[in-house]
């Protein structure tokens, strides 16, 4: 915490944090205090190739400083560390970030098509899925030769897999009698990563979606306008309309992936926080806002309208706590 911000001055009255040291300054304070945590996070074993994805050509993958999210070895290590953060006292939930596959912002463009390495074939067979199907349909799409049903397989297939991890976290953590929750991304680009809302609304008691409509920094997984320009490019056998329709988000305003770059509407970010709501009716909605966003205060502004009784604000520069002002 640093000496000159109180978070409450500001009508802050919870933080979530990564470090588990600051939280009895925080409660002390009188701060509610939630701890987030990576998902298949590679750390030390970044190294080692046998823990990364494999793209559809067997290439080792790398995303978002995560690998295979099939491999035992990371989901075990995930939930040992789940584990542990749910004995840190006076917390009110864990909340967990990365719990999906790559997007296309998450590294190389090879790192969204993944991953087909052996844990994820006999994944598949256990989840009684047609493994060759499901690389067909990446492979498709890599191609540019969309096959529709093999696609949509290989999306299910991510999906399942991410509501089975998601699922054995919010069991440990709702078993200390704490609060699950998981950043995901916001409902038109969640589907690509295997993030299901409707799947995920009975597991979780928070889902948070992360909104960030007009990410200013260079590299941006998971912000709306890097992740649909990135689309709008690597799809561009298809038309801008044609994208609308599949993401449920109006691009047609748009011209080219770079213009998209240079952010969607607040009331596109709005009617995600909306779609976020309406689609997880068993658990609390809590949007999460860029602060850096220029138009951040028109944004809260229009959601209490709306009813959002939370909202959280990502804060990657203490500096931009003014923007509330």
């Amino acid at each position: 915490m640093d000496e000159g911000i109180r978070l409450s001055d500001y009508g802050i009255h919870t933080v979530i944090t990564g470090n588990t040291s600051v939280v009895p300054r925080l409660k002390e304070e009188g701060y509610r205090v939630y701890l987030a945590c990576g998902a298949f996070s590679l750390g030390s074993n970044r190294g080692d190739e046998s823990f990364h994805a494999r793209d559809i050509n067997g290439s080792p993958q790398v995303w978002f400083g995560s690998g295979c999210p099939n491999d035992k070895r990371l989901i075990s290590s995930s939930l040992e560390k789940v584990s542990k953060l749910c004995e840190t006292p006076d917390i009110e939930g864990i909340i967990i970030d990365g719990a999906r596959f790559s997007s296309l912002c998450s590294g190389p463009r090879n790192s969204f098509y993944t991953c087909f390495c052996g844990n994820c074939e006999r994944e598949a067979e256990r989840l009684s899925f047609d493994f060759e199907k499901i690389k067909r349909g990446a492979k498709s799409l890599y191609d540019k030769a969309p096959d529709k049903d093999a696609i949509e397989e290989w999306l299910r297939f991510r999906s399942a897999c991410v509501t089975g991890y998601l699922g054995e976290f919010s069991r440990i953590v709702r078993s200390r009698g704490l609060e699950a929750g998981a950043f995901l991304f916001s409902p038109s680009i969640a589907p690509l990563v295997g993030q299901n809302y409707r799947d995920l609304s009975p597991l979780l008691d928070i889902v948070s979606p992360m909104v960030y409509r007009a990410y200013k920094q260079k590299e941006g997984p998971a912000c709306l306008n890097h992740e649909l320009a990135a689309a709008a490019d690597e799809f561009n056998f298809v038309s801008l309309r044609e994208l609308s329709d599949l993401f449920g988000v109006d691009l047609t305003v748009f011209c080219s992936p770079a213009d998209i770059l240079s952010g969607l509407s607040t009331e596109t970010a709005v009617s995600e926080c909306e779609r976020a709501r309406d689609l997880s009716t068993d658990s609390r909605a809590m949007p999460i806002l860029d602060l850096n966003d220029s138009e951040i205060k028109s944004i809260i502004s229009m959601l209490r309208e709306r009813d959002f009784k939370e909202i959280s604000l990502f804060l990657y520069n203490k500096d931009y706590i003014s923007n509330l002002l």
